[in-house]
């Protein structure tokens, strides 16, 4: 089959397991794949563009779980740390209106059609303390409680 010529159909089932998707995860299914597609498919409003390179299915991410999910992936190595796992590990009652996460990457700022996504730089030796939740279906890397406490402190 052209890669090129493929459906959007086509597309979506084989990448049916990524609510959020990079265009290398494309490419590893398509390796001959034309990205002029993911261009007619965002001006038909079936996928949307995140930030460089990495894209969603306008259906997918409608859940919390889902944009927590997206922030793991999109800057990676990463999980979800501060205000938004107080919120998870229901510490504050009030909203989280962007997610916070922590890297060994450098500090950055995104914001997305599904929120701000926000990551603080740890050392390398400080990436530790967090463990693997299923939300929804989807494994979410999340702060533990205790390690929560001291990145809002000590960062």
């Amino acid at each position: 089959m052209e890669t090129n010529r493929i459906s959007y159909i086509q597309f979506q089932q084989a990448l049916a397991a990524y609510p959020v998707f990079s265009i290398q995860d494309i490419e590893k299914i398509y390796p001959h794949f034309d990205s002029r597609r993911l261009v007619e498919w965002q001006q038909k409003e079936y996928i949307e563009r995140l930030i460089n390179r990495w894209y969603r299915f306008k259906i997918a991410l409608n859940t919390e779980g889902g944009i927590w999910w997206a922030a793991n992936r999109i800057y990676s190595p990463s999980y979800i740390s501060m205000e938004t796992a107080l919120s998870f590990h229901q510490l504050i009652p009030e909203g989280v209106f962007s997610v916070t996460s922590v890297t060994t990457s450098k500090t950055q700022s995104f914001t997305t059609p599904i929120g701000v996504l926000q990551y603080q730089h740890i050392k390398p030796k400080l990436f530790y303390g967090y463990s693997l939740a299923q939300i929804n279906g989807l494994t979410i890397k999340i702060a533990d409680f205790e390690k929560t406490i001291l990145e809002l402190f000590f960062i």
